[in-house]
C-alpha cells in the first residue's frame, strides 16, 4: 500500500504575491442552492459538461428539474455517464422498506430491482463494463455480491463483506473489504477473489471504505 501525503510548509514574505501579481488572479465559483438533506450526490443529467446537484430528503430525491419518490434510504451511489444509480433500504424514517436499485436520468427515476430480505440493506455498488455489481446482506452478518444480470448466483459471500469492486480490467476478479471477520470481534481482512476463492491482501484491521483506480495509468488498478 502506497500512501500519498500532503505537506504544505510556512513561506516567507518573499514567497507571498504582490499587489501587482493579485490584481491578475481570477476566481471561477458556483454558487450552489443548498437544501436540508440526508444525502447528497452530483451527476451531469442532462450532458452539458456541469454536474446536477441530488438532494435526498426523506424518502424523496429532488433534482433541478424536480423530485421523485424513492420512499426508502439511499444508502449507497454510483455515478455512470449521464445516469446516477442509488441503491436504497430501511432507515430510521422507512423501517420496512425493501432493498431496491434505481436509476435517476434526465427522464425520471426508475426501479432496475426490488427485493424484500431479513435486512434490507445495500452495502455496495458499482458498474464495471457496463454491468451493474453490488452487495446486498443475506443471512444474519453475511454479505452477498451478485451481478444484476445473474442474481441467482452470488460472485462471493462473507461475513461482514461490505465492500466488494470487480476489477476494471479483469471483472472476473473481485477486490473484498471485510469490516469484521469470522468469529466475534476478529479483525477484518482485505481479498483478492478468483473463482470464489479468497487470498488475503497486507492490510491493518478490518476495510470500512474502499476506492478502486487506475492512478498511475499503468493499465492495472489501484486500490
Amino acid at each position: 500500500m502506497n500512501l500519498l501525503s500532503l505537506f504544505i510548509s510556512c513561506q516567507p514574505n518573499s514567497s507571498q504575491p504582490t499587489n501587482e501579481e493579485k490584481s491578475s488572479i481570477v476566481f471561477n465559483a458556483k454558487r450552489i442552492e443548498l437544501q436540508v438533506a440526508d444525502k447528497v450526490s452530483c451527476v451531469d443529467l442532462n450532458n452539458d459538461g456541469a454536474d446536477e446537484d441530488i438532494f435526498v430528503r426523506k424518502g424523496s430525491i429532488n433534482t433541478p428539474s424536480g423530485s421523485f419518490r424513492l420512499d426508502a434510504g439511499a444508502q449507497v451511489f454510483w455515478r455512470d455517464g449521464s445516469r446516477l444509480l442509488i441503491g436504497s433500504g430501511f432507515s430510521k424514517d422507512f423501517r420496512n422498506a425493501k432493498m431496491s436499485v434505481h436509476e435517476l436520468t434526465l427522464d425520471g427515476l426508475r426501479e432496475l430491482w426490488t427485493q424484500k430480505g431479513t435486512r434490507n440493506q445495500i452495502t455496495d455498488l458499482s458498474v464495471v463494463k457496463d454491468e451493474i455489481y453490488f452487495t446486498t446482506f443475506t443471512q444474519n452478518t453475511n454479505i452477498a455480491g451478485r451481478w444484476l444480470t445473474s442474481m441467482e448466483t452470488p460472485v462471493f459471500e462473507s461475513n461482514m463483506a461490505m465492500r466488494q469492486r470487480p476489477l476494471p480490467e479483469n471483472p472476473a476478479v473481485l477486490i473484498a473489504g471485510r469490516l469484521y471477520g469470522d468469529t466475534p470481534k476478529s479483525d477484518g481482512d482485505l481479498l483478492v477473489v478468483r473463482d470464489g476463492n479468497p487470498t488475503k491482501l497486507p492490510n491493518f484491521r478490518g476495510v470500512r471504505a474502499l476506492e478502486i483506480s487506475d492512478l498511475n495509468s499503468d493499465g492495472h488498478s489501484d486500490l
